[in-house]
Order: structure tokens, then sequence, then C-alpha cells
């Protein structure tokens, strides 16, 4: 007989930029998930072999999509050593649906949140968007030079893009507040 209460959790981590790798990486979640006892629903696996992510219009219609779904799980898990665009919007939809989050790193070892981020009250965070951190090892301290190498590289990968999905991106993910001259 099938066990039909089962926690059902939404699998949140990085698919653009390296697909192969970050493919490879949300099924082995997906798996620790269901070694858990969860029932995964991982987006980035399924939207991508219906819906063109290249298309923007198609990468949004599968966000959103994803985030219907979001909204009948009973937890977010958080995977990865970054948060991405895409997780960003997925993470804030969480929290205005007050569900739980839970935050594991690229080797599946859950991270617990910290009200007090070592990188921010050091003035060194990169990133304010997530409220994890693991003290002085925080992988989001980084220096101002290499925050800004990688957000030069960050801008590099866009101006590559044809200018559509440039403005998209822009406008998406950095609330038309980044130039890519």
């Amino acid at each position: 007989m099938a066990d039909i209460d089962k926690k059902i959790v939404f699998i949140c981590s990085p698919f653009a930029g390296d697909i192969k790798g970050n493919s490879q990486r949300a099924r082995r979640y997906g798996r620790f998930a269901v070694s858990k006892g969860a029932v995964p629903f991982v987006p980035h696996l399924l939207y991508p072999q219906i819906l063109n992510e290249h298309d923007p219009e198609e990468r949004n219609l599968g966000i959103n999509l994803g985030l219907n779904i979001l909204a009948k799980c009973q937890e977010l898990w958080v995977f990865g050593e970054y948060i991405s665009p895409g997780m960003s919007i997925e993470i804030n939809q969480a929290k205005k649906l007050m569900m739980p989050i839970k935050y594991f790193s690229t080797s599946c070892k859950e991270m617990k949140n910290e009200k007090d981020c070592f990188a921010y009250k050091n003035k060194k965070c990169t990133i304010l968007t997530i409220n994890k951190c693991k003290g002085p090892d925080c992988s989001f301290l980084k220096t101002k030079e290499q925050a800004k190498e990688e957000q030069e590289k960050i801008i590099e990968r866009i101006r590559s893009l044809d200018r559509e999905t440039q403005k998209f991106i822009i406008d998406t993910y950095y609330k038309g507040k980044l130039e890519v001259k």
C-alpha cells in the first residue's frame, strides 16, 4: 500500500550556467529528499523538458508554473553554495507563504539558519537575500575584489546573450539596474 501522507518538498538549486552539472546535482538532491522520506518536486528537471529555457517568455512561464506548485508543497529545501536569481524568486515566494525553508550544502548536509550573519555584521556580505551563516567560514564572505570579479563575470555572461535575453535578465533579476555596456 502506498504511503500518501509523505511531506512534499520543493527542491531549489542552481540550474542555469552549468546546466549539465547542475542537473546532475538536482537529481542527487531529489534522491536525497526521497531518502529522507519526502516527495521531492524538482521544477528545473521537469520544465526544461517541455519548455525552452533559452526563450525568456518560456523560462518565465516555467518559473511561474514552479511557483504554483511551490504553494502546494510543505517545505522548500535550498541546496548549493550560492543563491541564483531564480532561486531567490522561489525563496522569496516561500517566505511570503510562511513556508519552512531548510538549507543544505552541495553534499546534502543541512546548514542551520543563524540570525546574526558574520559577513553582514562585518559589512562584507555579498548576498543578503538569505539568512544562513557559517561564521568566518561563510561561503558568501568575499573581499570587495572577489565580489567585483564575480560581478564582471556575470556581466560578461550577460553580454554574450542576444539583446532581448539581456533585457529580460536585467529587468527580471536586476530590476533594470545593471549596465552591461
